[in-house]
């Protein structure tokens, strides 16, 4: 799943075709309650509505299921929030 429909469609080029791609929102999940056994997410929890999406991955997580993310190393935050400090941002 991705907002950006270019890459969805890149992907089906490339996926086999039993692999289903979906241009959504992580905020708006397009999917049944409790649909999902494992949820990742891999570097874009930062760019959205943190609480939203948390709360959708929530619904759509079957009970017991597992929540994978892969998120910036500290180092990479830290060095851009001391960068906008020192732009005066």
């Amino acid at each position: 799943m991705d907002c950006d429909i270019e890459a969805i469609e890149a992907g089906r080029r490339l996926a086999p075709p039993n692999i289903g791609l979906v241009s959504a929102r992580g905020e708006d999940l397009p999917f049944e309650d409790e649909y999902f056994d494992l949820v990742f997410s891999r570097v874009a929890l930062p760019y959205m509505d943190i609480n939203k999406a948390l709360r959708e991955i929530s619904r759509v997580l079957k009970g017991g299921g597992d929540l994978w993310l892969a998120l910036h190393p500290a180092s990479m935050v830290f060095s851009r929030a001391k960068r906008s400090a020192w732009g005066g941002n």
